[in-house]
């Protein structure tokens, strides 16, 4: 399973050590190299304060090599700093309540998903991008969140991965730097069984063995109960 040393690390930009910062700024630069030429070819600007903001990192790796990473943030769509995120002009607020009134309030955005050019045609007739999206649905599986939300870019076929991968269209496709993009969802789940035995393997492979450099859950002397 393990034949090219791949393995899926999770980050924080605000929880780091000297391993994690090399790590992030390896992404970064990924990230900002990647999506500058995206949004600028689509008469767009790359705002790069969006990667501190998220939450969560994922990045698939080989050695040093990035195959694909995406980008976490958690949202609660009963905080009005949430509905108000720029982040949510995209979903409607005919979505926005019923994702509430369902008691699904408590959701990931997945964002920025890439797998890199090397990577987009594998020797080993891979498909990279299930197994980097697979990982987020293990992730999110192991959370509190009820599910992870995005707007998938039609032209790339990203929306068919969502699709494929156990997602389902929300609401009417939007337009987002002029590319025309679904908005899905996808829900956490007991029992995680992806469409193909392949993608299985792989999957629950890398996150049994998944690096994580998040921040603790718990810090006793921030957790004190006010007086």
């Amino acid at each position: 399973m393990f034949m090219f040393n791949v393995r899926y690390v999770l980050l924080s930009p605000h929880y780091t050590n000297e391993e994690s910062r090399r790590l992030l700024n390896l992404a970064y630069k990924s990230w900002k190299n990647t999506f500058n030429q995206v949004l600028t070819s689509a008469g767009g600007e790359l705002d790069l304060d969006d990667f501190f903001r998220y939450d969560m990192i994922g990045v698939l790796m080989q050695g040093d090599n990035i195959i694909g990473s995406h980008y976490y943030s958690l949202f609660d769509l009963k905080l009005d700093c949430c509905q108000d995120h720029h982040y949510m002009e995209d979903i409607t607020p005919e979505t926005r309540a019923k994702l509430i009134a369902e008691n699904k309030s408590l959701l990931y955005s997945l964002e920025y998903t890439n797998i890199t050019p090397e990577w987009r045609k594998s020797s080993a007739n891979i498909r990279w991008v299930d197994v980097l999206m697979g990982c987020a649905l293990k992730c999110l599986d192991e959370t509190p969140a009820s599910g992870i939300i995005g707007t998938p870019r039609v032209d790339i076929k990203m929306d068919q991965t969502c699709i494929r991968m156990g997602g389902y269209n929300i609401q009417e496709p939007v337009k987002k730097m002029n590319y025309e993009c679904t908005v899905v969802f996808l829900p956490k789940q007991t029992v995680r069984k992806f469409y193909s035995e392949e993608i299985q393997r792989w999957v629950d492979s890398l996150w049994q063995n998944h690096e994580s450099f998040l921040a603790p859950v718990e810090n006793s002397k921030l957790n004190k109960k006010a007086a």
